[in-house]
């Protein structure tokens, strides 16, 4: 289908422009065409930075190198689009009424390799490099969004844990979907310091890399979960990951993410990420950046650790589900499905249940293993069968007028 930016308003064809890069599996037939005869080349490198212990019988051989800072040439996926907008604008709206405090909701669909129909920029320096129409990208379809618990404040927002995750795991999986990516929402924010805007805070970028590594796959090690920045008004959504070696800093302890302070501007490292200090009889690689050393304890701009991904919203939307009303789960009760199957008591048990939110609250007050069955009844948009309407009835132990 065709594509237009998030929040822009004429439905004109997408223009890809930003930093360099070409989609991963083109990355890939590139090295194996250079490196034919030594195989062993041809996977991206692995960034190993883990600490090592000082004592009497190390090595030089066996201390990891520096980590000299690089923008990445490939990235995992190339495109995220809605496929659904309606979530995604329900959860904008929402956080506008209160934009004081920042939300995050994670970015539910699936991976597909979609058709190359993007349009390239002219004469824009840092245009982002696209092979030709005809050749495939690496797209990130999304269709729904969950609000996990979090605590927010007026420049970010902290996950808490989740007590309900592999229960809301499971209804994902069962509508064929999964965690794909994180969207913050932030206010205005940049200036001198950082030569403009901030894309992301040193805490978005730490918790990102985070997700990355914990969403990431098992046998390819790689990790395709990207994140969205959602802006206040009609202003550009903007999407990123975290580059390989900006995950590997992470995971191993090299950076953090920068110091803030809200009185005083010169210790505001807010936009930055600090290079941390090893505990003692530690060994960390050193970081370079720009060619410059980054002294441990000080703070550089993570804009190399960016790789950026187009943004856009299908014209052709598909909706999985018919509904987008019921509140999100941290914040539902049982009162809330009554008057939901209320006002849709006219419509068969799958059709009134098709709102995603609502399919992840009733992990909490029914049997998990009937969510599932419900899930699936409601993607496929198939009617329920009477006995699996009687035990959903039962359980929910809920009057409502028509069922």
């Amino acid at each position: 289908p065709n594509k237009m930016r998030i929040d822009e308003i004429k439905q004109e064809p997408v223009v890809d422009a930003g930093p360099k890069h070409i989609p991963f599996h083109e990355f890939i037939q590139e090295r194996q065409r250079k490196f034919a005869k030594q195989p062993w080349n041809i996977d991206p490198p692995k960034y190993d930075y883990k600490p090592v212990p000082m004592g009497n019988q190390v090595n030089f051989s066996d201390l990891p190198p520096n980590a000299i800072v690089m923008r990445q040439k490939y990235r995992h996926v190339d495109v995220a689009t809605f496929y659904d907008s309606s979530p995604y604008t329900k959860f904008k709206s929402l956080w506008e009424q209160n934009s004081s405090i920042q939300k995050c909701a994670y970015l539910i669909g699936r991976f597909e390799m979609i058709d190359n129909n993007l349009t390239k920029k002219k004469k824009v320096s840092t245009s982002t490099q696209l092979s030709n129409k005809g050749t495939k990208l690496m797209c990130a379809k999304i269709y729904g969004l969950y609000e996990p618990p979090q605590k927010g404040d007026g420049r970010g927002v902290k996950l808490l844990k989740d007590h309900n995750e592999e229960l809301i795991d499971s209804v994902i999986n069962a509508c064929n979907m999964e965690r794909i990516g994180i969207v913050f929402t932030t206010l205005p924010r940049g200036g001198k310091k950082y030569n403009g805007d901030i894309f992301m805070s040193g805490q978005e970028i730490f918790t990102s890399a985070r997700l990355q590594e914990k969403y990431k796959n098992k046998n390819t090690g790689f990790s395709k979960f990207i994140t969205l920045i959602t802006h206040i008004g009609l202003k550009e959504a903007q999407c990123f990951m975290i580059s390989d070696q900006g995950v590997a800093m992470i995971k191993n302890g090299l950076i953090s993410a920068g110091t803030t302070s809200l009185t005083d501007d010169k210790l505001d490292n807010y936009g930055f990420m600090k290079v941390n200090i090893p505990p003692s009889k530690i060994y960390i690689p050193g970081v370079i950046n720009e060619n410059k050393e980054i002294k441990q304890g000080t703070h550089f701009p993570p804009d190399a650790l960016l790789v950026n991904i187009i943004a856009t919203v299908a014209k052709n939307q598909e909706h999985l589900f018919n509904f987008v009303h019921f509140p999100s789960p941290q914040n539902a009760t049982v009162d809330h499905v009554r008057k939901h199957l209320i006002h849709h008591k006219n419509e068969e048990l799958h059709v009134a249940l098709s709102d995603f939110n609502l399919l992840l609250y009733l992990t909490k007050v029914i049997d998990v293993e009937l969510v599932i069955k419900i899930a699936k009844h409601v993607v496929k948009k198939e009617r329920m069968n009477e006995d699996l309407v009687k035990k959903v009835k039962s359980q929910l132990k809920i009057s409502v007028p028509g069922y």
